[in-house]
C-alpha cells in the first residue's frame, strides 16, 4: 500500500500540493517535509519564507511569572542561533573570509546546505536577525563578557556577523515583502546589560549597532531589486529618517506599515507616507502635534484610501478636517499608557467624519466619551465587530452610556460581535441590553469585560428569554458560585428553547456543587461547549502580520 501512495503522490500537479500546504501550520508544514523528496521539495521554501515570523509567533504565557516567559524567551532566542547558523552557511566564501579576520573560526558544516536557504526568504526580521548573531556568538564562543575588550569584541563580531547575512539576504532572496525594524517581544533583550562604556545607553545596541548597518541596507547589492515589491514595513520611533527616506525612493507599493514619528518633527520622516500608492493599513503612533500644511495633505489623501487604521490615542491626528473614511473597515484607537485626558481631540475630529464601509471599531483608552463613540457607531449599518473598553471604576456617565447602546441598538442589524464595560446601574441599563438582544439579531458573541450585570441572579433567567437565536458566546468574569439553583435551571431551559446552536458561558464549577450537576444536565440535553468561531475579515491576516510587533 506504501509503494501505490508514493507512485501516486508525483502525479498531483505542485500547485495543487502548495495549496494545500498554504492553509498548515509551521509544524505540520515541517511534518510534511519528512514523508518523502517530493513534498520535502514542495515545503522546504514555504517553510523558510518567514523563519523569523513563525519564531516570533510562539506563545509566550501571559500569567505564570516573569521567570516562565522568560524561559520562553530564551527558546526563542536559541532557535533564532540555529536559525542563523544555517544561514552562515549559506554565506560566500568572501563573507566567511571576513568573518575569520574577524576572530570567527571553526563555524563551517561539513558540506554546503542542500537548498538555497536565503532565497526563499519574504519575511526579514531585522531586530531577530540582531538577536541570533548576538546568540550564535555566545552560545558558540561562551563569552562571559568579563571585560571590556571582550566585550568590545563581541560587539565587533556582532557587527561583522549582522552585516554580511543583511548583505547575503538583500543578494540571494527573490522577493522580501515584509521588513521589520520593531519587536516587542524582544525589547528587553535590546537593552544593553554589559555597559560597554563609560555612555552607554539604554538602546545602544540600537543607536550603535543596528541603525548603522539598517541605513545602508536599501544600498546593498541587489536590495532595490528584493525590496521592490515590500507590502509590510514595521517601524518605530528609532527608526533612522536616513532609511526612510532611501526606502521611500525604491519601495513604492507597501500596503501595511507602522509609522511612529517619535520626538523629531513629523515632516523629516513623512517621505515614507507620501511615495506610496498603495497604503492600505497604518498603525500611527507618536508626538503629531508638529506638521505643516504639506504634511497635512499627505495624511488627507492617504486616509482616503485606508481600508485598517489604528490610532494611539494620546495624540491628535495630522488633519484639520476630513469628510470621510471611504474606504476604512476597521478603526482602532488605543492607549498604551491610559491617559485619561488626551483622547478627545480624536474621537471629536472622528465624530464628523462618515465610515459607510465600517466593520470593525475598537476602542481601549482610560475615560469614556460615550456619545462621541454613538455617534461614530451611527455612521455606519455595517459594523460587524465592536470592542470598547474603558475604566469603569472611574465612569458613571449613565446618560452617556444611554446615548451609546441606542446608537448599537437603532444602527447595529449585521453586529456578530460586542465586547464592552458596563454601567454599574444594573436595575436601569438591563434594559438597554434586552433591547440590543432583541435588535442585534445575528449577534453570536457577547462579552462583558468588568462584572457588571452578572452580579446578581435575578437578571440570568430574564436574559435567557431574550437570548438572540444566533448567540455561541456569553462572556464575562464568571458566575458567581452563590448563585440560586432555580435561576439557572431556568436560564439553560430558557437558552436551549431559544438558541439555533451550543451556547458557550462561564461557570464556576467547583467538584460537589450543584452548579455542576446543572452544567452536565444541560450538555446532556445536545447543546455541547464548541469553539467559537471568531470574527474574521479577508485582509484581518495581511493587518495582523504586521499589526503583531506593535502590541
Amino acid at each position: 500500500m506504501g509503494k501505490k501512495r508514493n507512485e501516486t503522490l508525483p502525479n498531483l500537479a505542485t500547485e495543487t500540493i502548495v495549496q494545500i500546504f498554504k492553509d498548515l501550520d509551521f509544524h505540520s508544514l515541517h511534518s510534511c517535509a519528512l514523508v518523502n523528496r517530493y513534498l520535502c521539495q514542495v515545503a522546504i521554501p514555504m517553510l523558510w519564507m518567514e523563519p523569523f515570523e513563525n519564531i516570533y509567533k510562539e506563545t509566550i504565557p501571559l500569567t505564570g511569572g516573569r521567570s516562565l516567559k522568560n524561559m520562553y524567551l530564551t527558546k526563542s532566542i536559541k532557535k533564532l542561533s540555529l536559525l542563523v547558523d544555517t544561514y552562515i552557511n549559506c554565506l560566500p566564501e568572501e563573507s566567511k573570509f571576513k568573518l575569520t579576520n574577524a576572530g570567527i573560526v571553526g563555524f563551517y558544516k561539513t558540506k554546503y546546505p542542500n537548498y538555497d536557504y536565503p532565497s526563499f526568504l519574504q519575511s526579514l526580521d531585522i531586530i531577530s536577525l540582531f538577536l541570533g548573531c548576538r546568540a550564535w556568538l555566545g552560545i558558540r564562543f561562551k563569552y562571559k563578557l568579563a571585560s571590556s575588550v571582550e566585550t568590545s569584541l563581541l560587539l565587533h563580531q556582532i557587527r561583522i556577523l549582522f552585516f554580511e547575512l543583511c548583505k547575503l539576504f538583500m543578494s540571494q532572496s527573490m522577493d522580501i515583502k515584509g521588513l521589520y525594524l520593531i519587536n516587542k517581544k524582544f525589547s528587553e533583550e535590546l537593552e544593553c546589560g554589559e555597559k560597554c562604556d563609560d555612555h552607554c545607553l539604554k538602546n545602544c545596541l540600537i543607536n550603535r549597532v543596528i541603525n548603522p548597518i539598517v541605513n545602508q541596507i536599501p544600498d546593498l547589492p541587489g536590495a532595490s531589486k528584493c525590496l521592490t515589491k515590500l507590502e509590510c514595513l514595521g517601524t518605530d520611533d528609532n527608526t533612522p529618517i536616513e532609511f526612510l527616506q532611501k526606502i521611500s525612493y525604491s519601495c513604492k507599493e507597501i500596503k501595511n506599515l507602522i509609522f511612529a514619528p517619535g520626538f523629531v518633527n513629523i515632516d523629516d520622516k513623512i517621505s515614507i507616507l507620501s511615495s506610496q500608492n498603495h497604503l492600505k493599513y497604518l498603525i500611527l503612533q507618536g508626538y503629531l502635534y508638529d506638521y505643516s500644511p504639506e504634511t497635512r495633505q499627505v495624511f488627507e489623501k492617504i486616509f482616503k484610501y485606508l481600508e485598517w487604521l489604528t490610532i494611539d490615542g494620546r495624540y491628535i491626528l495630522p488633519i484639520k478636517k476630513l469628510n470621510s473614511f471611504e474606504n476604512l473597515v476597521a478603526l482602532e484607537v488605543v492607549s498604551k499608557y491610559q491617559c485619561y485626558n488626551q483622547s478627545y481631540d480624536i474621537f471629536k475630529l472622528l465624530a464628523d467624519v462618515e465610515f459607510p464601509k465600517l466593520q470593525y471599531l475598537l476602542v481601549d483608552i482610560g475615560i469614556s466619551y460615550f456619545k462621541l463613540w454613538s455617534l461614530i457607531i451611527s455612521k455606519t449599518t455595517n459594523l460587524k465587530k465592536i470592542v470598547l473598553h474603558w475604566n469603569h471604576r472611574l465612569v458613571q456617565d449613565y446618560v452617556g452610556f444611554v446615548d451609546l447602546t441606542s446608537s448599537i441598538i437603532n444602527h447595529c442589524p449585521n453586529l456578530i460581535i460586542l465586547k464592552m464595560n458596563w454601567i454599574n446601574n444594573y436595575s436601569e441599563s438591563i434594559n438597554y441590553l434586552l433591547e440590543i438582544f432583541k435588535h442585534c439579531v445575528k449577534l453570536e458573541y457577547f462579552g462583558i469585560l468588568n462584572s457588571g450585570i452578572f452580579d446578581e441572579d435575578y437578571y440570568l433567567p430574564l436574559l435567557g428569554n431574550n437570548l438572540p437565536p444566533n448567540l455561541r458566546v456569553l462572556k464575562h468574569l464568571n458566575v458567581p458560585i452563590y448563585y440560586s439553583v432555580e435561576s439557572l435551571e431556568l436560564f439553560f431551559r430558557s437558552a436551549s428553547n431559544r438558541l439555533n446552536a451550543p451556547l458557550n458561558i462561564d461557570l464556576n464549577l467547583f467538584p460537589g456543587h450543584e452548579h455542576s450537576k446543572i452544567a452536565q444536565d444541560y450538555f446532556f440535553t445536545g447543546l455541547t461547549n464548541p469553539a467559537f468561531t471568531k470574527f474574521d475579515y479577508d485582509k484581518r491576516l495581511d493587518y495582523y502580520r504586521c499589526n503583531l510587533r506593535y502590541i
